[in-house]
């Protein structure tokens, strides 16, 4: 079973992103990275701004929503299935630190999912 955990946004400002959904919304700063990116919570759910720069390492830098984050019993066993299903599409390791998972595929319509 999966639970939607994150959404992430590529941002042209994620400083003044998070801003506006902590002074506007009462979200919380999660996490802030040394590059710019930017996480906020409800205390369950977050946002996640990533700062649009060249060496982000993301395949769509178009800024707006960019990925979901999931939440599932077993990133092995998601990793099988979606090896088998889907056998040509990438997927790759990830840092698992506040801003990413610990592993990423993509649906079929190539939007990024990053599994934690």
């Amino acid at each position: 079973m999966a639970r939607l955990r994150y959404v992430a946004y590529i941002a042209r400002d994620a400083d003044k992103l998070s801003r506006f959904y902590a002074d506007n919304l009462g979200l919380s700063e999660l996490g802030r990275s040394a590059d710019g990116d930017v996480s906020v919570t409800d205390g369950y759910f977050n946002l996640t701004f990533l700062q649009l720069r060249s060496d982000l390492g993301e395949t769509r830098l178009e800024p707006g929503l960019h990925h979901l984050g999931l939440e599932v019993d077993s990133i092995a066993k998601v990793r099988e299935q979606y090896a088998e299903q889907m056998p040509h599409w990438q997927s790759t390791e990830e840092p698992g630190d506040v801003h990413h998972g610990e592993f990423r595929l993509y649906d079929p319509e190539a939007t990024p999912i990053s599994l934690s």
